[in-house]
């Protein structure tokens, strides 16, 4: 194992930076933040799954391996989604209620990427696994049982952009990473079009098509448009990815410790913007400086809880070391502080 590339982390940064703020969006009413929030949906998580399948390109399922899904993915994701329940029955003064099998808000991402992790064994061994993992994401959606149970509608949905990372080799990246001045400028060029196109059809498009989530009758899609839409989402997600990898800084810059610590942020945003999505005061808020009074919102939360001390101090909370003792075996323990997932150079 080596160091940690900057380079990736700056990516998962930037993309770390619109996950929290199109869920402060979310919070928000406006036509422009409605726009901005469709914008940001319609690549940062595409973007965000293929980074994750590169730095697991690795994962081979040994014992270590194998452990670390069950202590940095899976109890997190318990022990967050009680703690999701808790402040729902909060918020609504109801009963305690818990559904492990429907993910609570972000935490669909945690069991996806464990469940991802778990089929990287067998996706290696295929010919053609990036076909294959197309064919599923266009395929399985005909089928109207596919839903958000065991977030399987995003397990499917966003699969061919974690096969995609896992599948790129690091030449590929490495050109894409040196890429001259003129590649760099056609990256920002297209997110900027992004944005253009996106406001010229926002009221003929869903945000939803973009979750990747659940069939196409859930999208209330009839199947052949419904193929037609997930392909030109898929499209879309990859030509996003692509932009964000030319765009984001070659070396180390204020970037790389939100990316390195973007589990942290992840994970700590959704308790704290949570408690405001069904608010009517912040839903209220109106005029041309909601938008800029969000993003300066999502950047100072970002900077703080991509901190290092606030991440260490989850990391004591979610992976306490006596825990991986107790729920994993001597030859595949897991070292306290050891990262959720291999972290080798490009």
């Amino acid at each position: 194992m080596t160091s940690r590339d900057p380079y990736l982390d700056n990516a998962r940064g930037l993309l770390i930076g619109l996950v929290v703020l199109g869920h402060v969006l979310t919070t928000l009413r406006t036509d422009e933040t409605a726009l901005l929030n469709l914008w940001i949906y319609t690549f940062h998580m595409a973007a965000f799954v293929t980074v994750s399948g590169y730095v697991a390109r690795h994962w081979i399922g040994t014992p270590r391996q194998a452990a670390a899904v069950v202590t940095s993915l899976l109890v997190p994701y318990v022990v967050l989604d009680v703690v999701h329940a808790a402040i729902s029955a909060w918020l609504a003064g109801s009963a305690f209620r818990l559904s492990l099998l429907t993910p609570a808000f972000t935490l669909w991402f945690l069991l996806a990427l464990a469940l991802w992790r778990l089929a990287t064994p067998v996706l290696r061994v295929l010919r053609h696994p990036l076909v294959l993992a197309v064919a599923v994401s266009l395929l399985l959606p005909l089928e109207d049982a596919l839903d958000s149970t065991l977030t399987l509608g995003r397990v499917v949905g966003f699969l061919p952009f974690y096969v995609l990372g896992a599948c790129a080799s690091p030449d590929l990246l490495e050109r894409v990473r040196s890429a001259g001045t003129r590649w760099r400028v056609a990256g920002g060029a297209y997110l900027v079009a992004l944005l253009v196109a996106c406001v010229l059809v926002e009221d003929r498009v869903s945000r939803g098509w973009f979750f990747l989530d659940g069939s196409y009758r859930d999208d209330g899609l009839d199947p052949v448009p419904g193929l037609v839409v997930r392909t030109l989402c898929l499209l879309g997600g990859l030509a996003g990815t692509v932009a964000v990898l030319l765009v984001s800084p070659r070396g180390r810059s204020w970037l790389t410790r939100w990316g390195r610590n973007s589990l942290a942020v992840y994970v700590l945003h959704a308790l704290l913007v949570r408690p405001f999505l069904d608010s009517d005061r912040v839903a209220a808020l109106d005029g041309p400086l909601v938008v800029v009074g969000a993003v300066a919102v999502a950047a100072v939360l970002t900077a703080v809880l991509a901190l290092d001390p606030v991440s260490r101090g989850l990391d004591a909370v979610l992976r306490p070391a006596w825990l991986a003792r107790l729920l994993t075996s001597p030859d595949a323990a897991v070292r306290r502080g050891a990262p959720s997932e291999p972290q080798y150079r490009g």
